[in-house]
């Protein structure tokens, strides 16, 4: 692996995001995700951020710190794995390392258990190649909820993009609805969302050494205004 930077950011179909250059940016997400509307409005703030490699400090409690340091060992070892892909070329048959560690997240909050969905992993097949040229931290603005993830080099794996989306748990408050002042956890609740039942995933080494892209897209999607994720 050469480099230990990465970006990841959750979906906003609705609002066009911009590309991320610096190695250390400020999330600009709404720290409320509840609210008083009653109709079921989308969250569309298309948030991103950028920090070093995933940490494993307490989420929201130890276990699910240990949990997250698990993710983070399984990581390194299929990153060996992974470091075998061609730069240019999406990899395809990679259902459990991406299912396996959403469901590590569920499974303590005794939500129903994601399965791999073959029209969704089609769909971020599709998305991620597009994204090879540029790797650009850009959403596809479909009908699903979407994290996506870049990484400088190449060698990461599904695992250590879960990890990274799921250490938001972190700054999320289920009392309150909302992330901690500053910080973002939108990634985190899209995880965690009670309804959503299917995954599918992508990941992509970019051209020209511009690091490596992942994308999983959720359905039904969550990070609804005013409702809480589980």
């Amino acid at each position: 692996m050469e480099s230990n930077r990465h970006l990841f950011a959750m979906l906003g179909p609705s609002k066009e995001e911009k590309k991320v250059t610096a190695e250390i940016s400020k999330a600009a997400c709404p720290q409320k995700l509840g609210s008083t509307k009653t109709n079921r409005e989308k969250n569309h703030q298309g948030c991103q951020t950028s920090h070093g490699r995933p940490r494993t400090e307490a989420l929201n409690s130890h276990s699910m710190a240990h949990l997250i340091s698990a993710l983070l060992l399984a990581a390194t070892i299929i990153t060996v794995a992974t470091a075998a892909m061609g730069n240019n070329t999406a990899t395809f048959g990679l259902p459990s390392q991406f299912l396996s560690p959403h469901n590590a997240i569920r499974s303590p909050l005794k939500l129903t258990l994601l399965t791999w969905d073959l029209q969704l992993m089609q769909y971020a097949e599709s998305y991620a190649l597009r994204r090879r040229s540029d790797c650009a931290l850009v959403h596809s603005g479909g009908p699903y909820g979407e994290n996506i993830f870049w990484g400088s080099g190449s060698g990461w794996s599904p695992a250590q993009a879960v990890a990274a989306w799921a250490g938001e748990g972190r700054w999320y408050s289920i009392k309150s609805n909302t992330c901690v002042v500053g910080r973002e956890c939108g990634h985190y609740t899209q995880i965690v969302w009670r309804s959503t039942r299917r995954i599918g995933c992508a990941t992509v080494n970019c051209i020209g050494g511009r690091g490596q892209f992942m994308v999983c897209e959720y359905d039904p999607p969550g990070n609804y205004i005013g409702e809480r994720p589980y």
